[in-house]
């Protein structure tokens, strides 16, 4: 039985890491730089143009800081105004 279990963890395929290099020289993962752009004020729609990707892939990066926290104790936690805000007035492109 472990032999299966580990014949079939090496077939998975690993993922991709995909990296940008930046202006500078440095190198960085592109969710990071995606999250950093977003942080300094660029839109999603922006971002995408920008890195010349796919508008679902700069959402998915985004995604963990656009989730709204679950509800705690009766009160609804609020995703930050700034999130919100950056997604208004976009639709999320359907495949």
């Amino acid at each position: 039985m472990a032999a299966k279990k580990k014949k079939a963890e090496e077939s998975k395929p690993k993922r991709q890491v995909a990296m940008v290099t930046l202006d500078d020289g440095t190198t960085m993962k592109r969710t990071d730089y995606i999250r950093k752009l977003f942080q300094e004020g660029m839109r999603p729609a922006e971002i995408a143009k920008k890195l010349d990707i796919r508008y679902q892939y700069v959402w998915q990066a985004l995604r963990k800081i656009r989730k709204p926290k679950t509800e705690t104790e009766g009160e609804v936690a609020e995703a930050p105004a700034q999130v919100e805000d950056a997604f208004e007035g976009e639709e999320e492109e359907e495949f």
